[in-house]
């Protein structure tokens, strides 16, 4: 379902501009990925990198990994809450530069939600292979069980106990 600023709009309507900011903070607070937000986020995120003041930041073994599978011939895709073109514009901005000429496949919520099972059909028939044929990597439990359950071979990636909350490294500094 694509939602639009009217869409977004209409959502905030019954409530003030304090009452739209609270909403959306317990909303990113909660890791909440109602299409509303994530539209605002999308929208931030186009004008941050078309402008050059946002560039997607990737752990530093993140690039070279990309490399070495796309050269040993894997497929490689990304299922995201973000939407297809928020991960196109993410992935064509990083410090790294353009790392889409990586990446085949783009799913995100109008795939389904990643912690539902059934989300995994679909990117099982797109890709075209069996499912043991598929590896999916996440730092959320409840995603690796639901693919898990469809048969696709799961990776539990762990993040440094220092966790940045931001992606984007702005010319200043971190956001």
């Amino acid at each position: 379902m694509s939602v639009t600023l009217t869409d977004v709009k209409y959502i905030l309507l019954d409530i003030d501009l304090e009452g739209a900011i609270a909403t959306l903070l317990h909303w990113i607070e909660c890791d909440r990925k109602h299409p509303a937000l994530k539209s605002i986020q999308g929208l931030i995120w186009k004008e941050g990198f078309e402008t050059e003041a946002f560039e997607a930041h990737l752990y530093p073994d993140v690039k070279p990994k990309l490399e070495e599978w796309a050269r040993s011939g894997l497929t490689l895709g990304i299922y995201s809450s973000g939407s297809i073109a928020t991960q196109k514009m993410f992935f064509s901005h990083t410090v790294e530069g353009d790392l889409t000429p990586l990446i085949s496949n783009y799913f995100d919520l109008t795939t389904g939600s990643k912690k539902e099972a059934m989300s995994y059909d679909k990117i099982i028939e797109v890709l075209g292979l069996a499912p043991n044929k598929i590896a999916f990597f996440s730092d959320v439990p409840p995603e690796l069980v639901a693919a898990r359950e469809k048969g696709l071979r799961v990776v539990h990636l762990t993040l440094p106990a220092l966790k940045v909350r931001g992606f984007f490294v702005h010319r200043s500094g971190l956001l």
